[in-house]
């Protein structure tokens, strides 16, 4: 882990890992571009994106993630991962792909442990096509995750400031929690329309400089502030 007197220089690069929530024909690419373009941006870099259609949390996964991972690793320059999760295990396997998404994301948060890479979790996007049955799950699994980024609070103090987790189905959710389908969500409600793309992009660049303030906090160099809606 980095030592407190470090000196991290901005900007931190950026690689989001999701499924088909990523892919052009969803409208992220673009709908990313245009948002980091909005604004002048010194934290963070235009991020890339690892995109699969049908991607899920399994071992094989993981093994795909580990490998590029092993190639930064040991690097002093920073890199925020984002595990964008998809629905696809909990609509394939309930219950059991609930499970595997905390199980593995588990084993990718075990591998940032002791580097100066930060790990920001963006937890299930909801999917209105199946939210009544994937909606106790998903809201379980997310209890999950944040129990465990409080637990690392508690345990490793500054080492914490580089793992997060945020809800995702918050940024398509109107104030009494919400989902706004139509609004942000296409027909085959699964994916979202270019402006449920737009609203994703912003969340993620925003929570993506949130980490940076979160890591230049830790040693000393920054005062963490919360992203604006």
């Amino acid at each position: 882990m980095a030592k407190k007197d470090e000196n991290f220089k901005t900007p931190f690069k950026v690689t989001i890992w999701t499924s088909s929530h990523g892919l052009a024909s969803h409208f992220f690419p673009q709908s990313l571009k245009k948002k980091f373009d909005e604004q002048p941006r010194t934290k963070i870099s235009m991020p890339t994106i690892n995109a699969r259609g049908g991607r899920i949390m399994c071992e094989n996964f993981v093994t795909e993630y580990l490998k590029d991972f092993e190639k930064i690793k040991d690097s002093k320059e920073p890199r925020i991962t984002i595990l964008l999760m998809g629905d696809n295990n909990l609509r394939k396997y309930a219950l059991k792909g609930c499970f595997w998404n905390y199980k593995f994301s588990l084993e990718i948060l075990e591998a940032h442990r002791g580097t100066c890479h930060p790990l920001l979790i963006l937890g299930l996007m909801p999917s209105p096509r199946t939210h009544d049955v994937t909606i106790p799950l998903a809201e379980y699994l997310d209890d999950f995750f944040q129990e465990t980024i409080l637990d690392l609070y508690e345990r490793y103090k500054n080492e914490s400031r580089f793992f997060a987790f945020t809800n995702s189905s918050s940024f398509f959710s109107d104030k009494r929690g919400n989902l706004l389908h139509l609004k942000y969500f296409t027909n085959d409600g699964v994916h979202l329309n270019q402006k449920g793309a737009e609203k994703l992009a912003k969340r993620i660049l925003q929570n993506a400089e949130l980490m940076v303030d979160s890591v230049l906090y830790r040693i000393g160099n920054s005062v963490p502030k919360l992203p604006d809606n």
